[in-house]
């Protein structure tokens, strides 16, 4: 008996121009087929375009937008999924220092315990500038990653 090693984690009729995925490196789609099986991608590291044909390939990549379920948890618990998605794209909303709402698409770069925060990468500011943010695990609303969202109990 054959076994399926490979988990589709991505949808791809369900992809959306702008959607960030990730193969062996971090992408945003630019342009796709109405069925979402050829997508041309831009690396987000150096700025090179690509493409990616096929849905089995692209049901392999991780998404920072879509999700299948969502859960509510308290703010530890969001805190915790935070901190423990290396490697992983992911969306996540939170407030800012000076009280502003913000949804950042990025991906974690370290983790401050004794202070309560993660520094992450903002995938959506260009490899060019400085994309490093700050985010405080007590200011966070909502998280999206492998395919699940998280809200913040009330």
């Amino acid at each position: 008996m054959k076994q399926n090693t490979t988990e589709k984690k991505t949808v791809p009729k369900d992809v959306k121009i702008g959607d960030l995925l990730l193969f062996a490196y971090y992408s945003k789609v630019e342009n796709k087929t109405a069925n979402g099986e050829h997508l041309t991608l831009k690396n987000i590291d150096n700025g090179m375009d690509f493409e990616v044909h096929g849905s089995q390939l692209i049901e392999t990549a991780y998404p920072a937008d879509q999700f299948k379920e969502e859960t509510s948890v308290n703010g530890t618990e969001m805190a915790e999924l935070l901190t423990k998605s290396y490697n992983r794209p992911f969306t996540v909303t939170f407030v800012k220092a000076n009280g502003e709402e913000r949804t950042l698409r990025g991906r974690l770069v370290s983790i401050d315990t004794l202070r309560g925060y993660s520094l992450v990468e903002d995938l959506d500011i260009p490899y060019t500038e400085n994309r490093f943010r700050k985010i405080d695990h007590r200011e966070l609303i909502s998280f999206i990653t492998n395919g699940k969202k998280y809200t913040l109990k009330k």
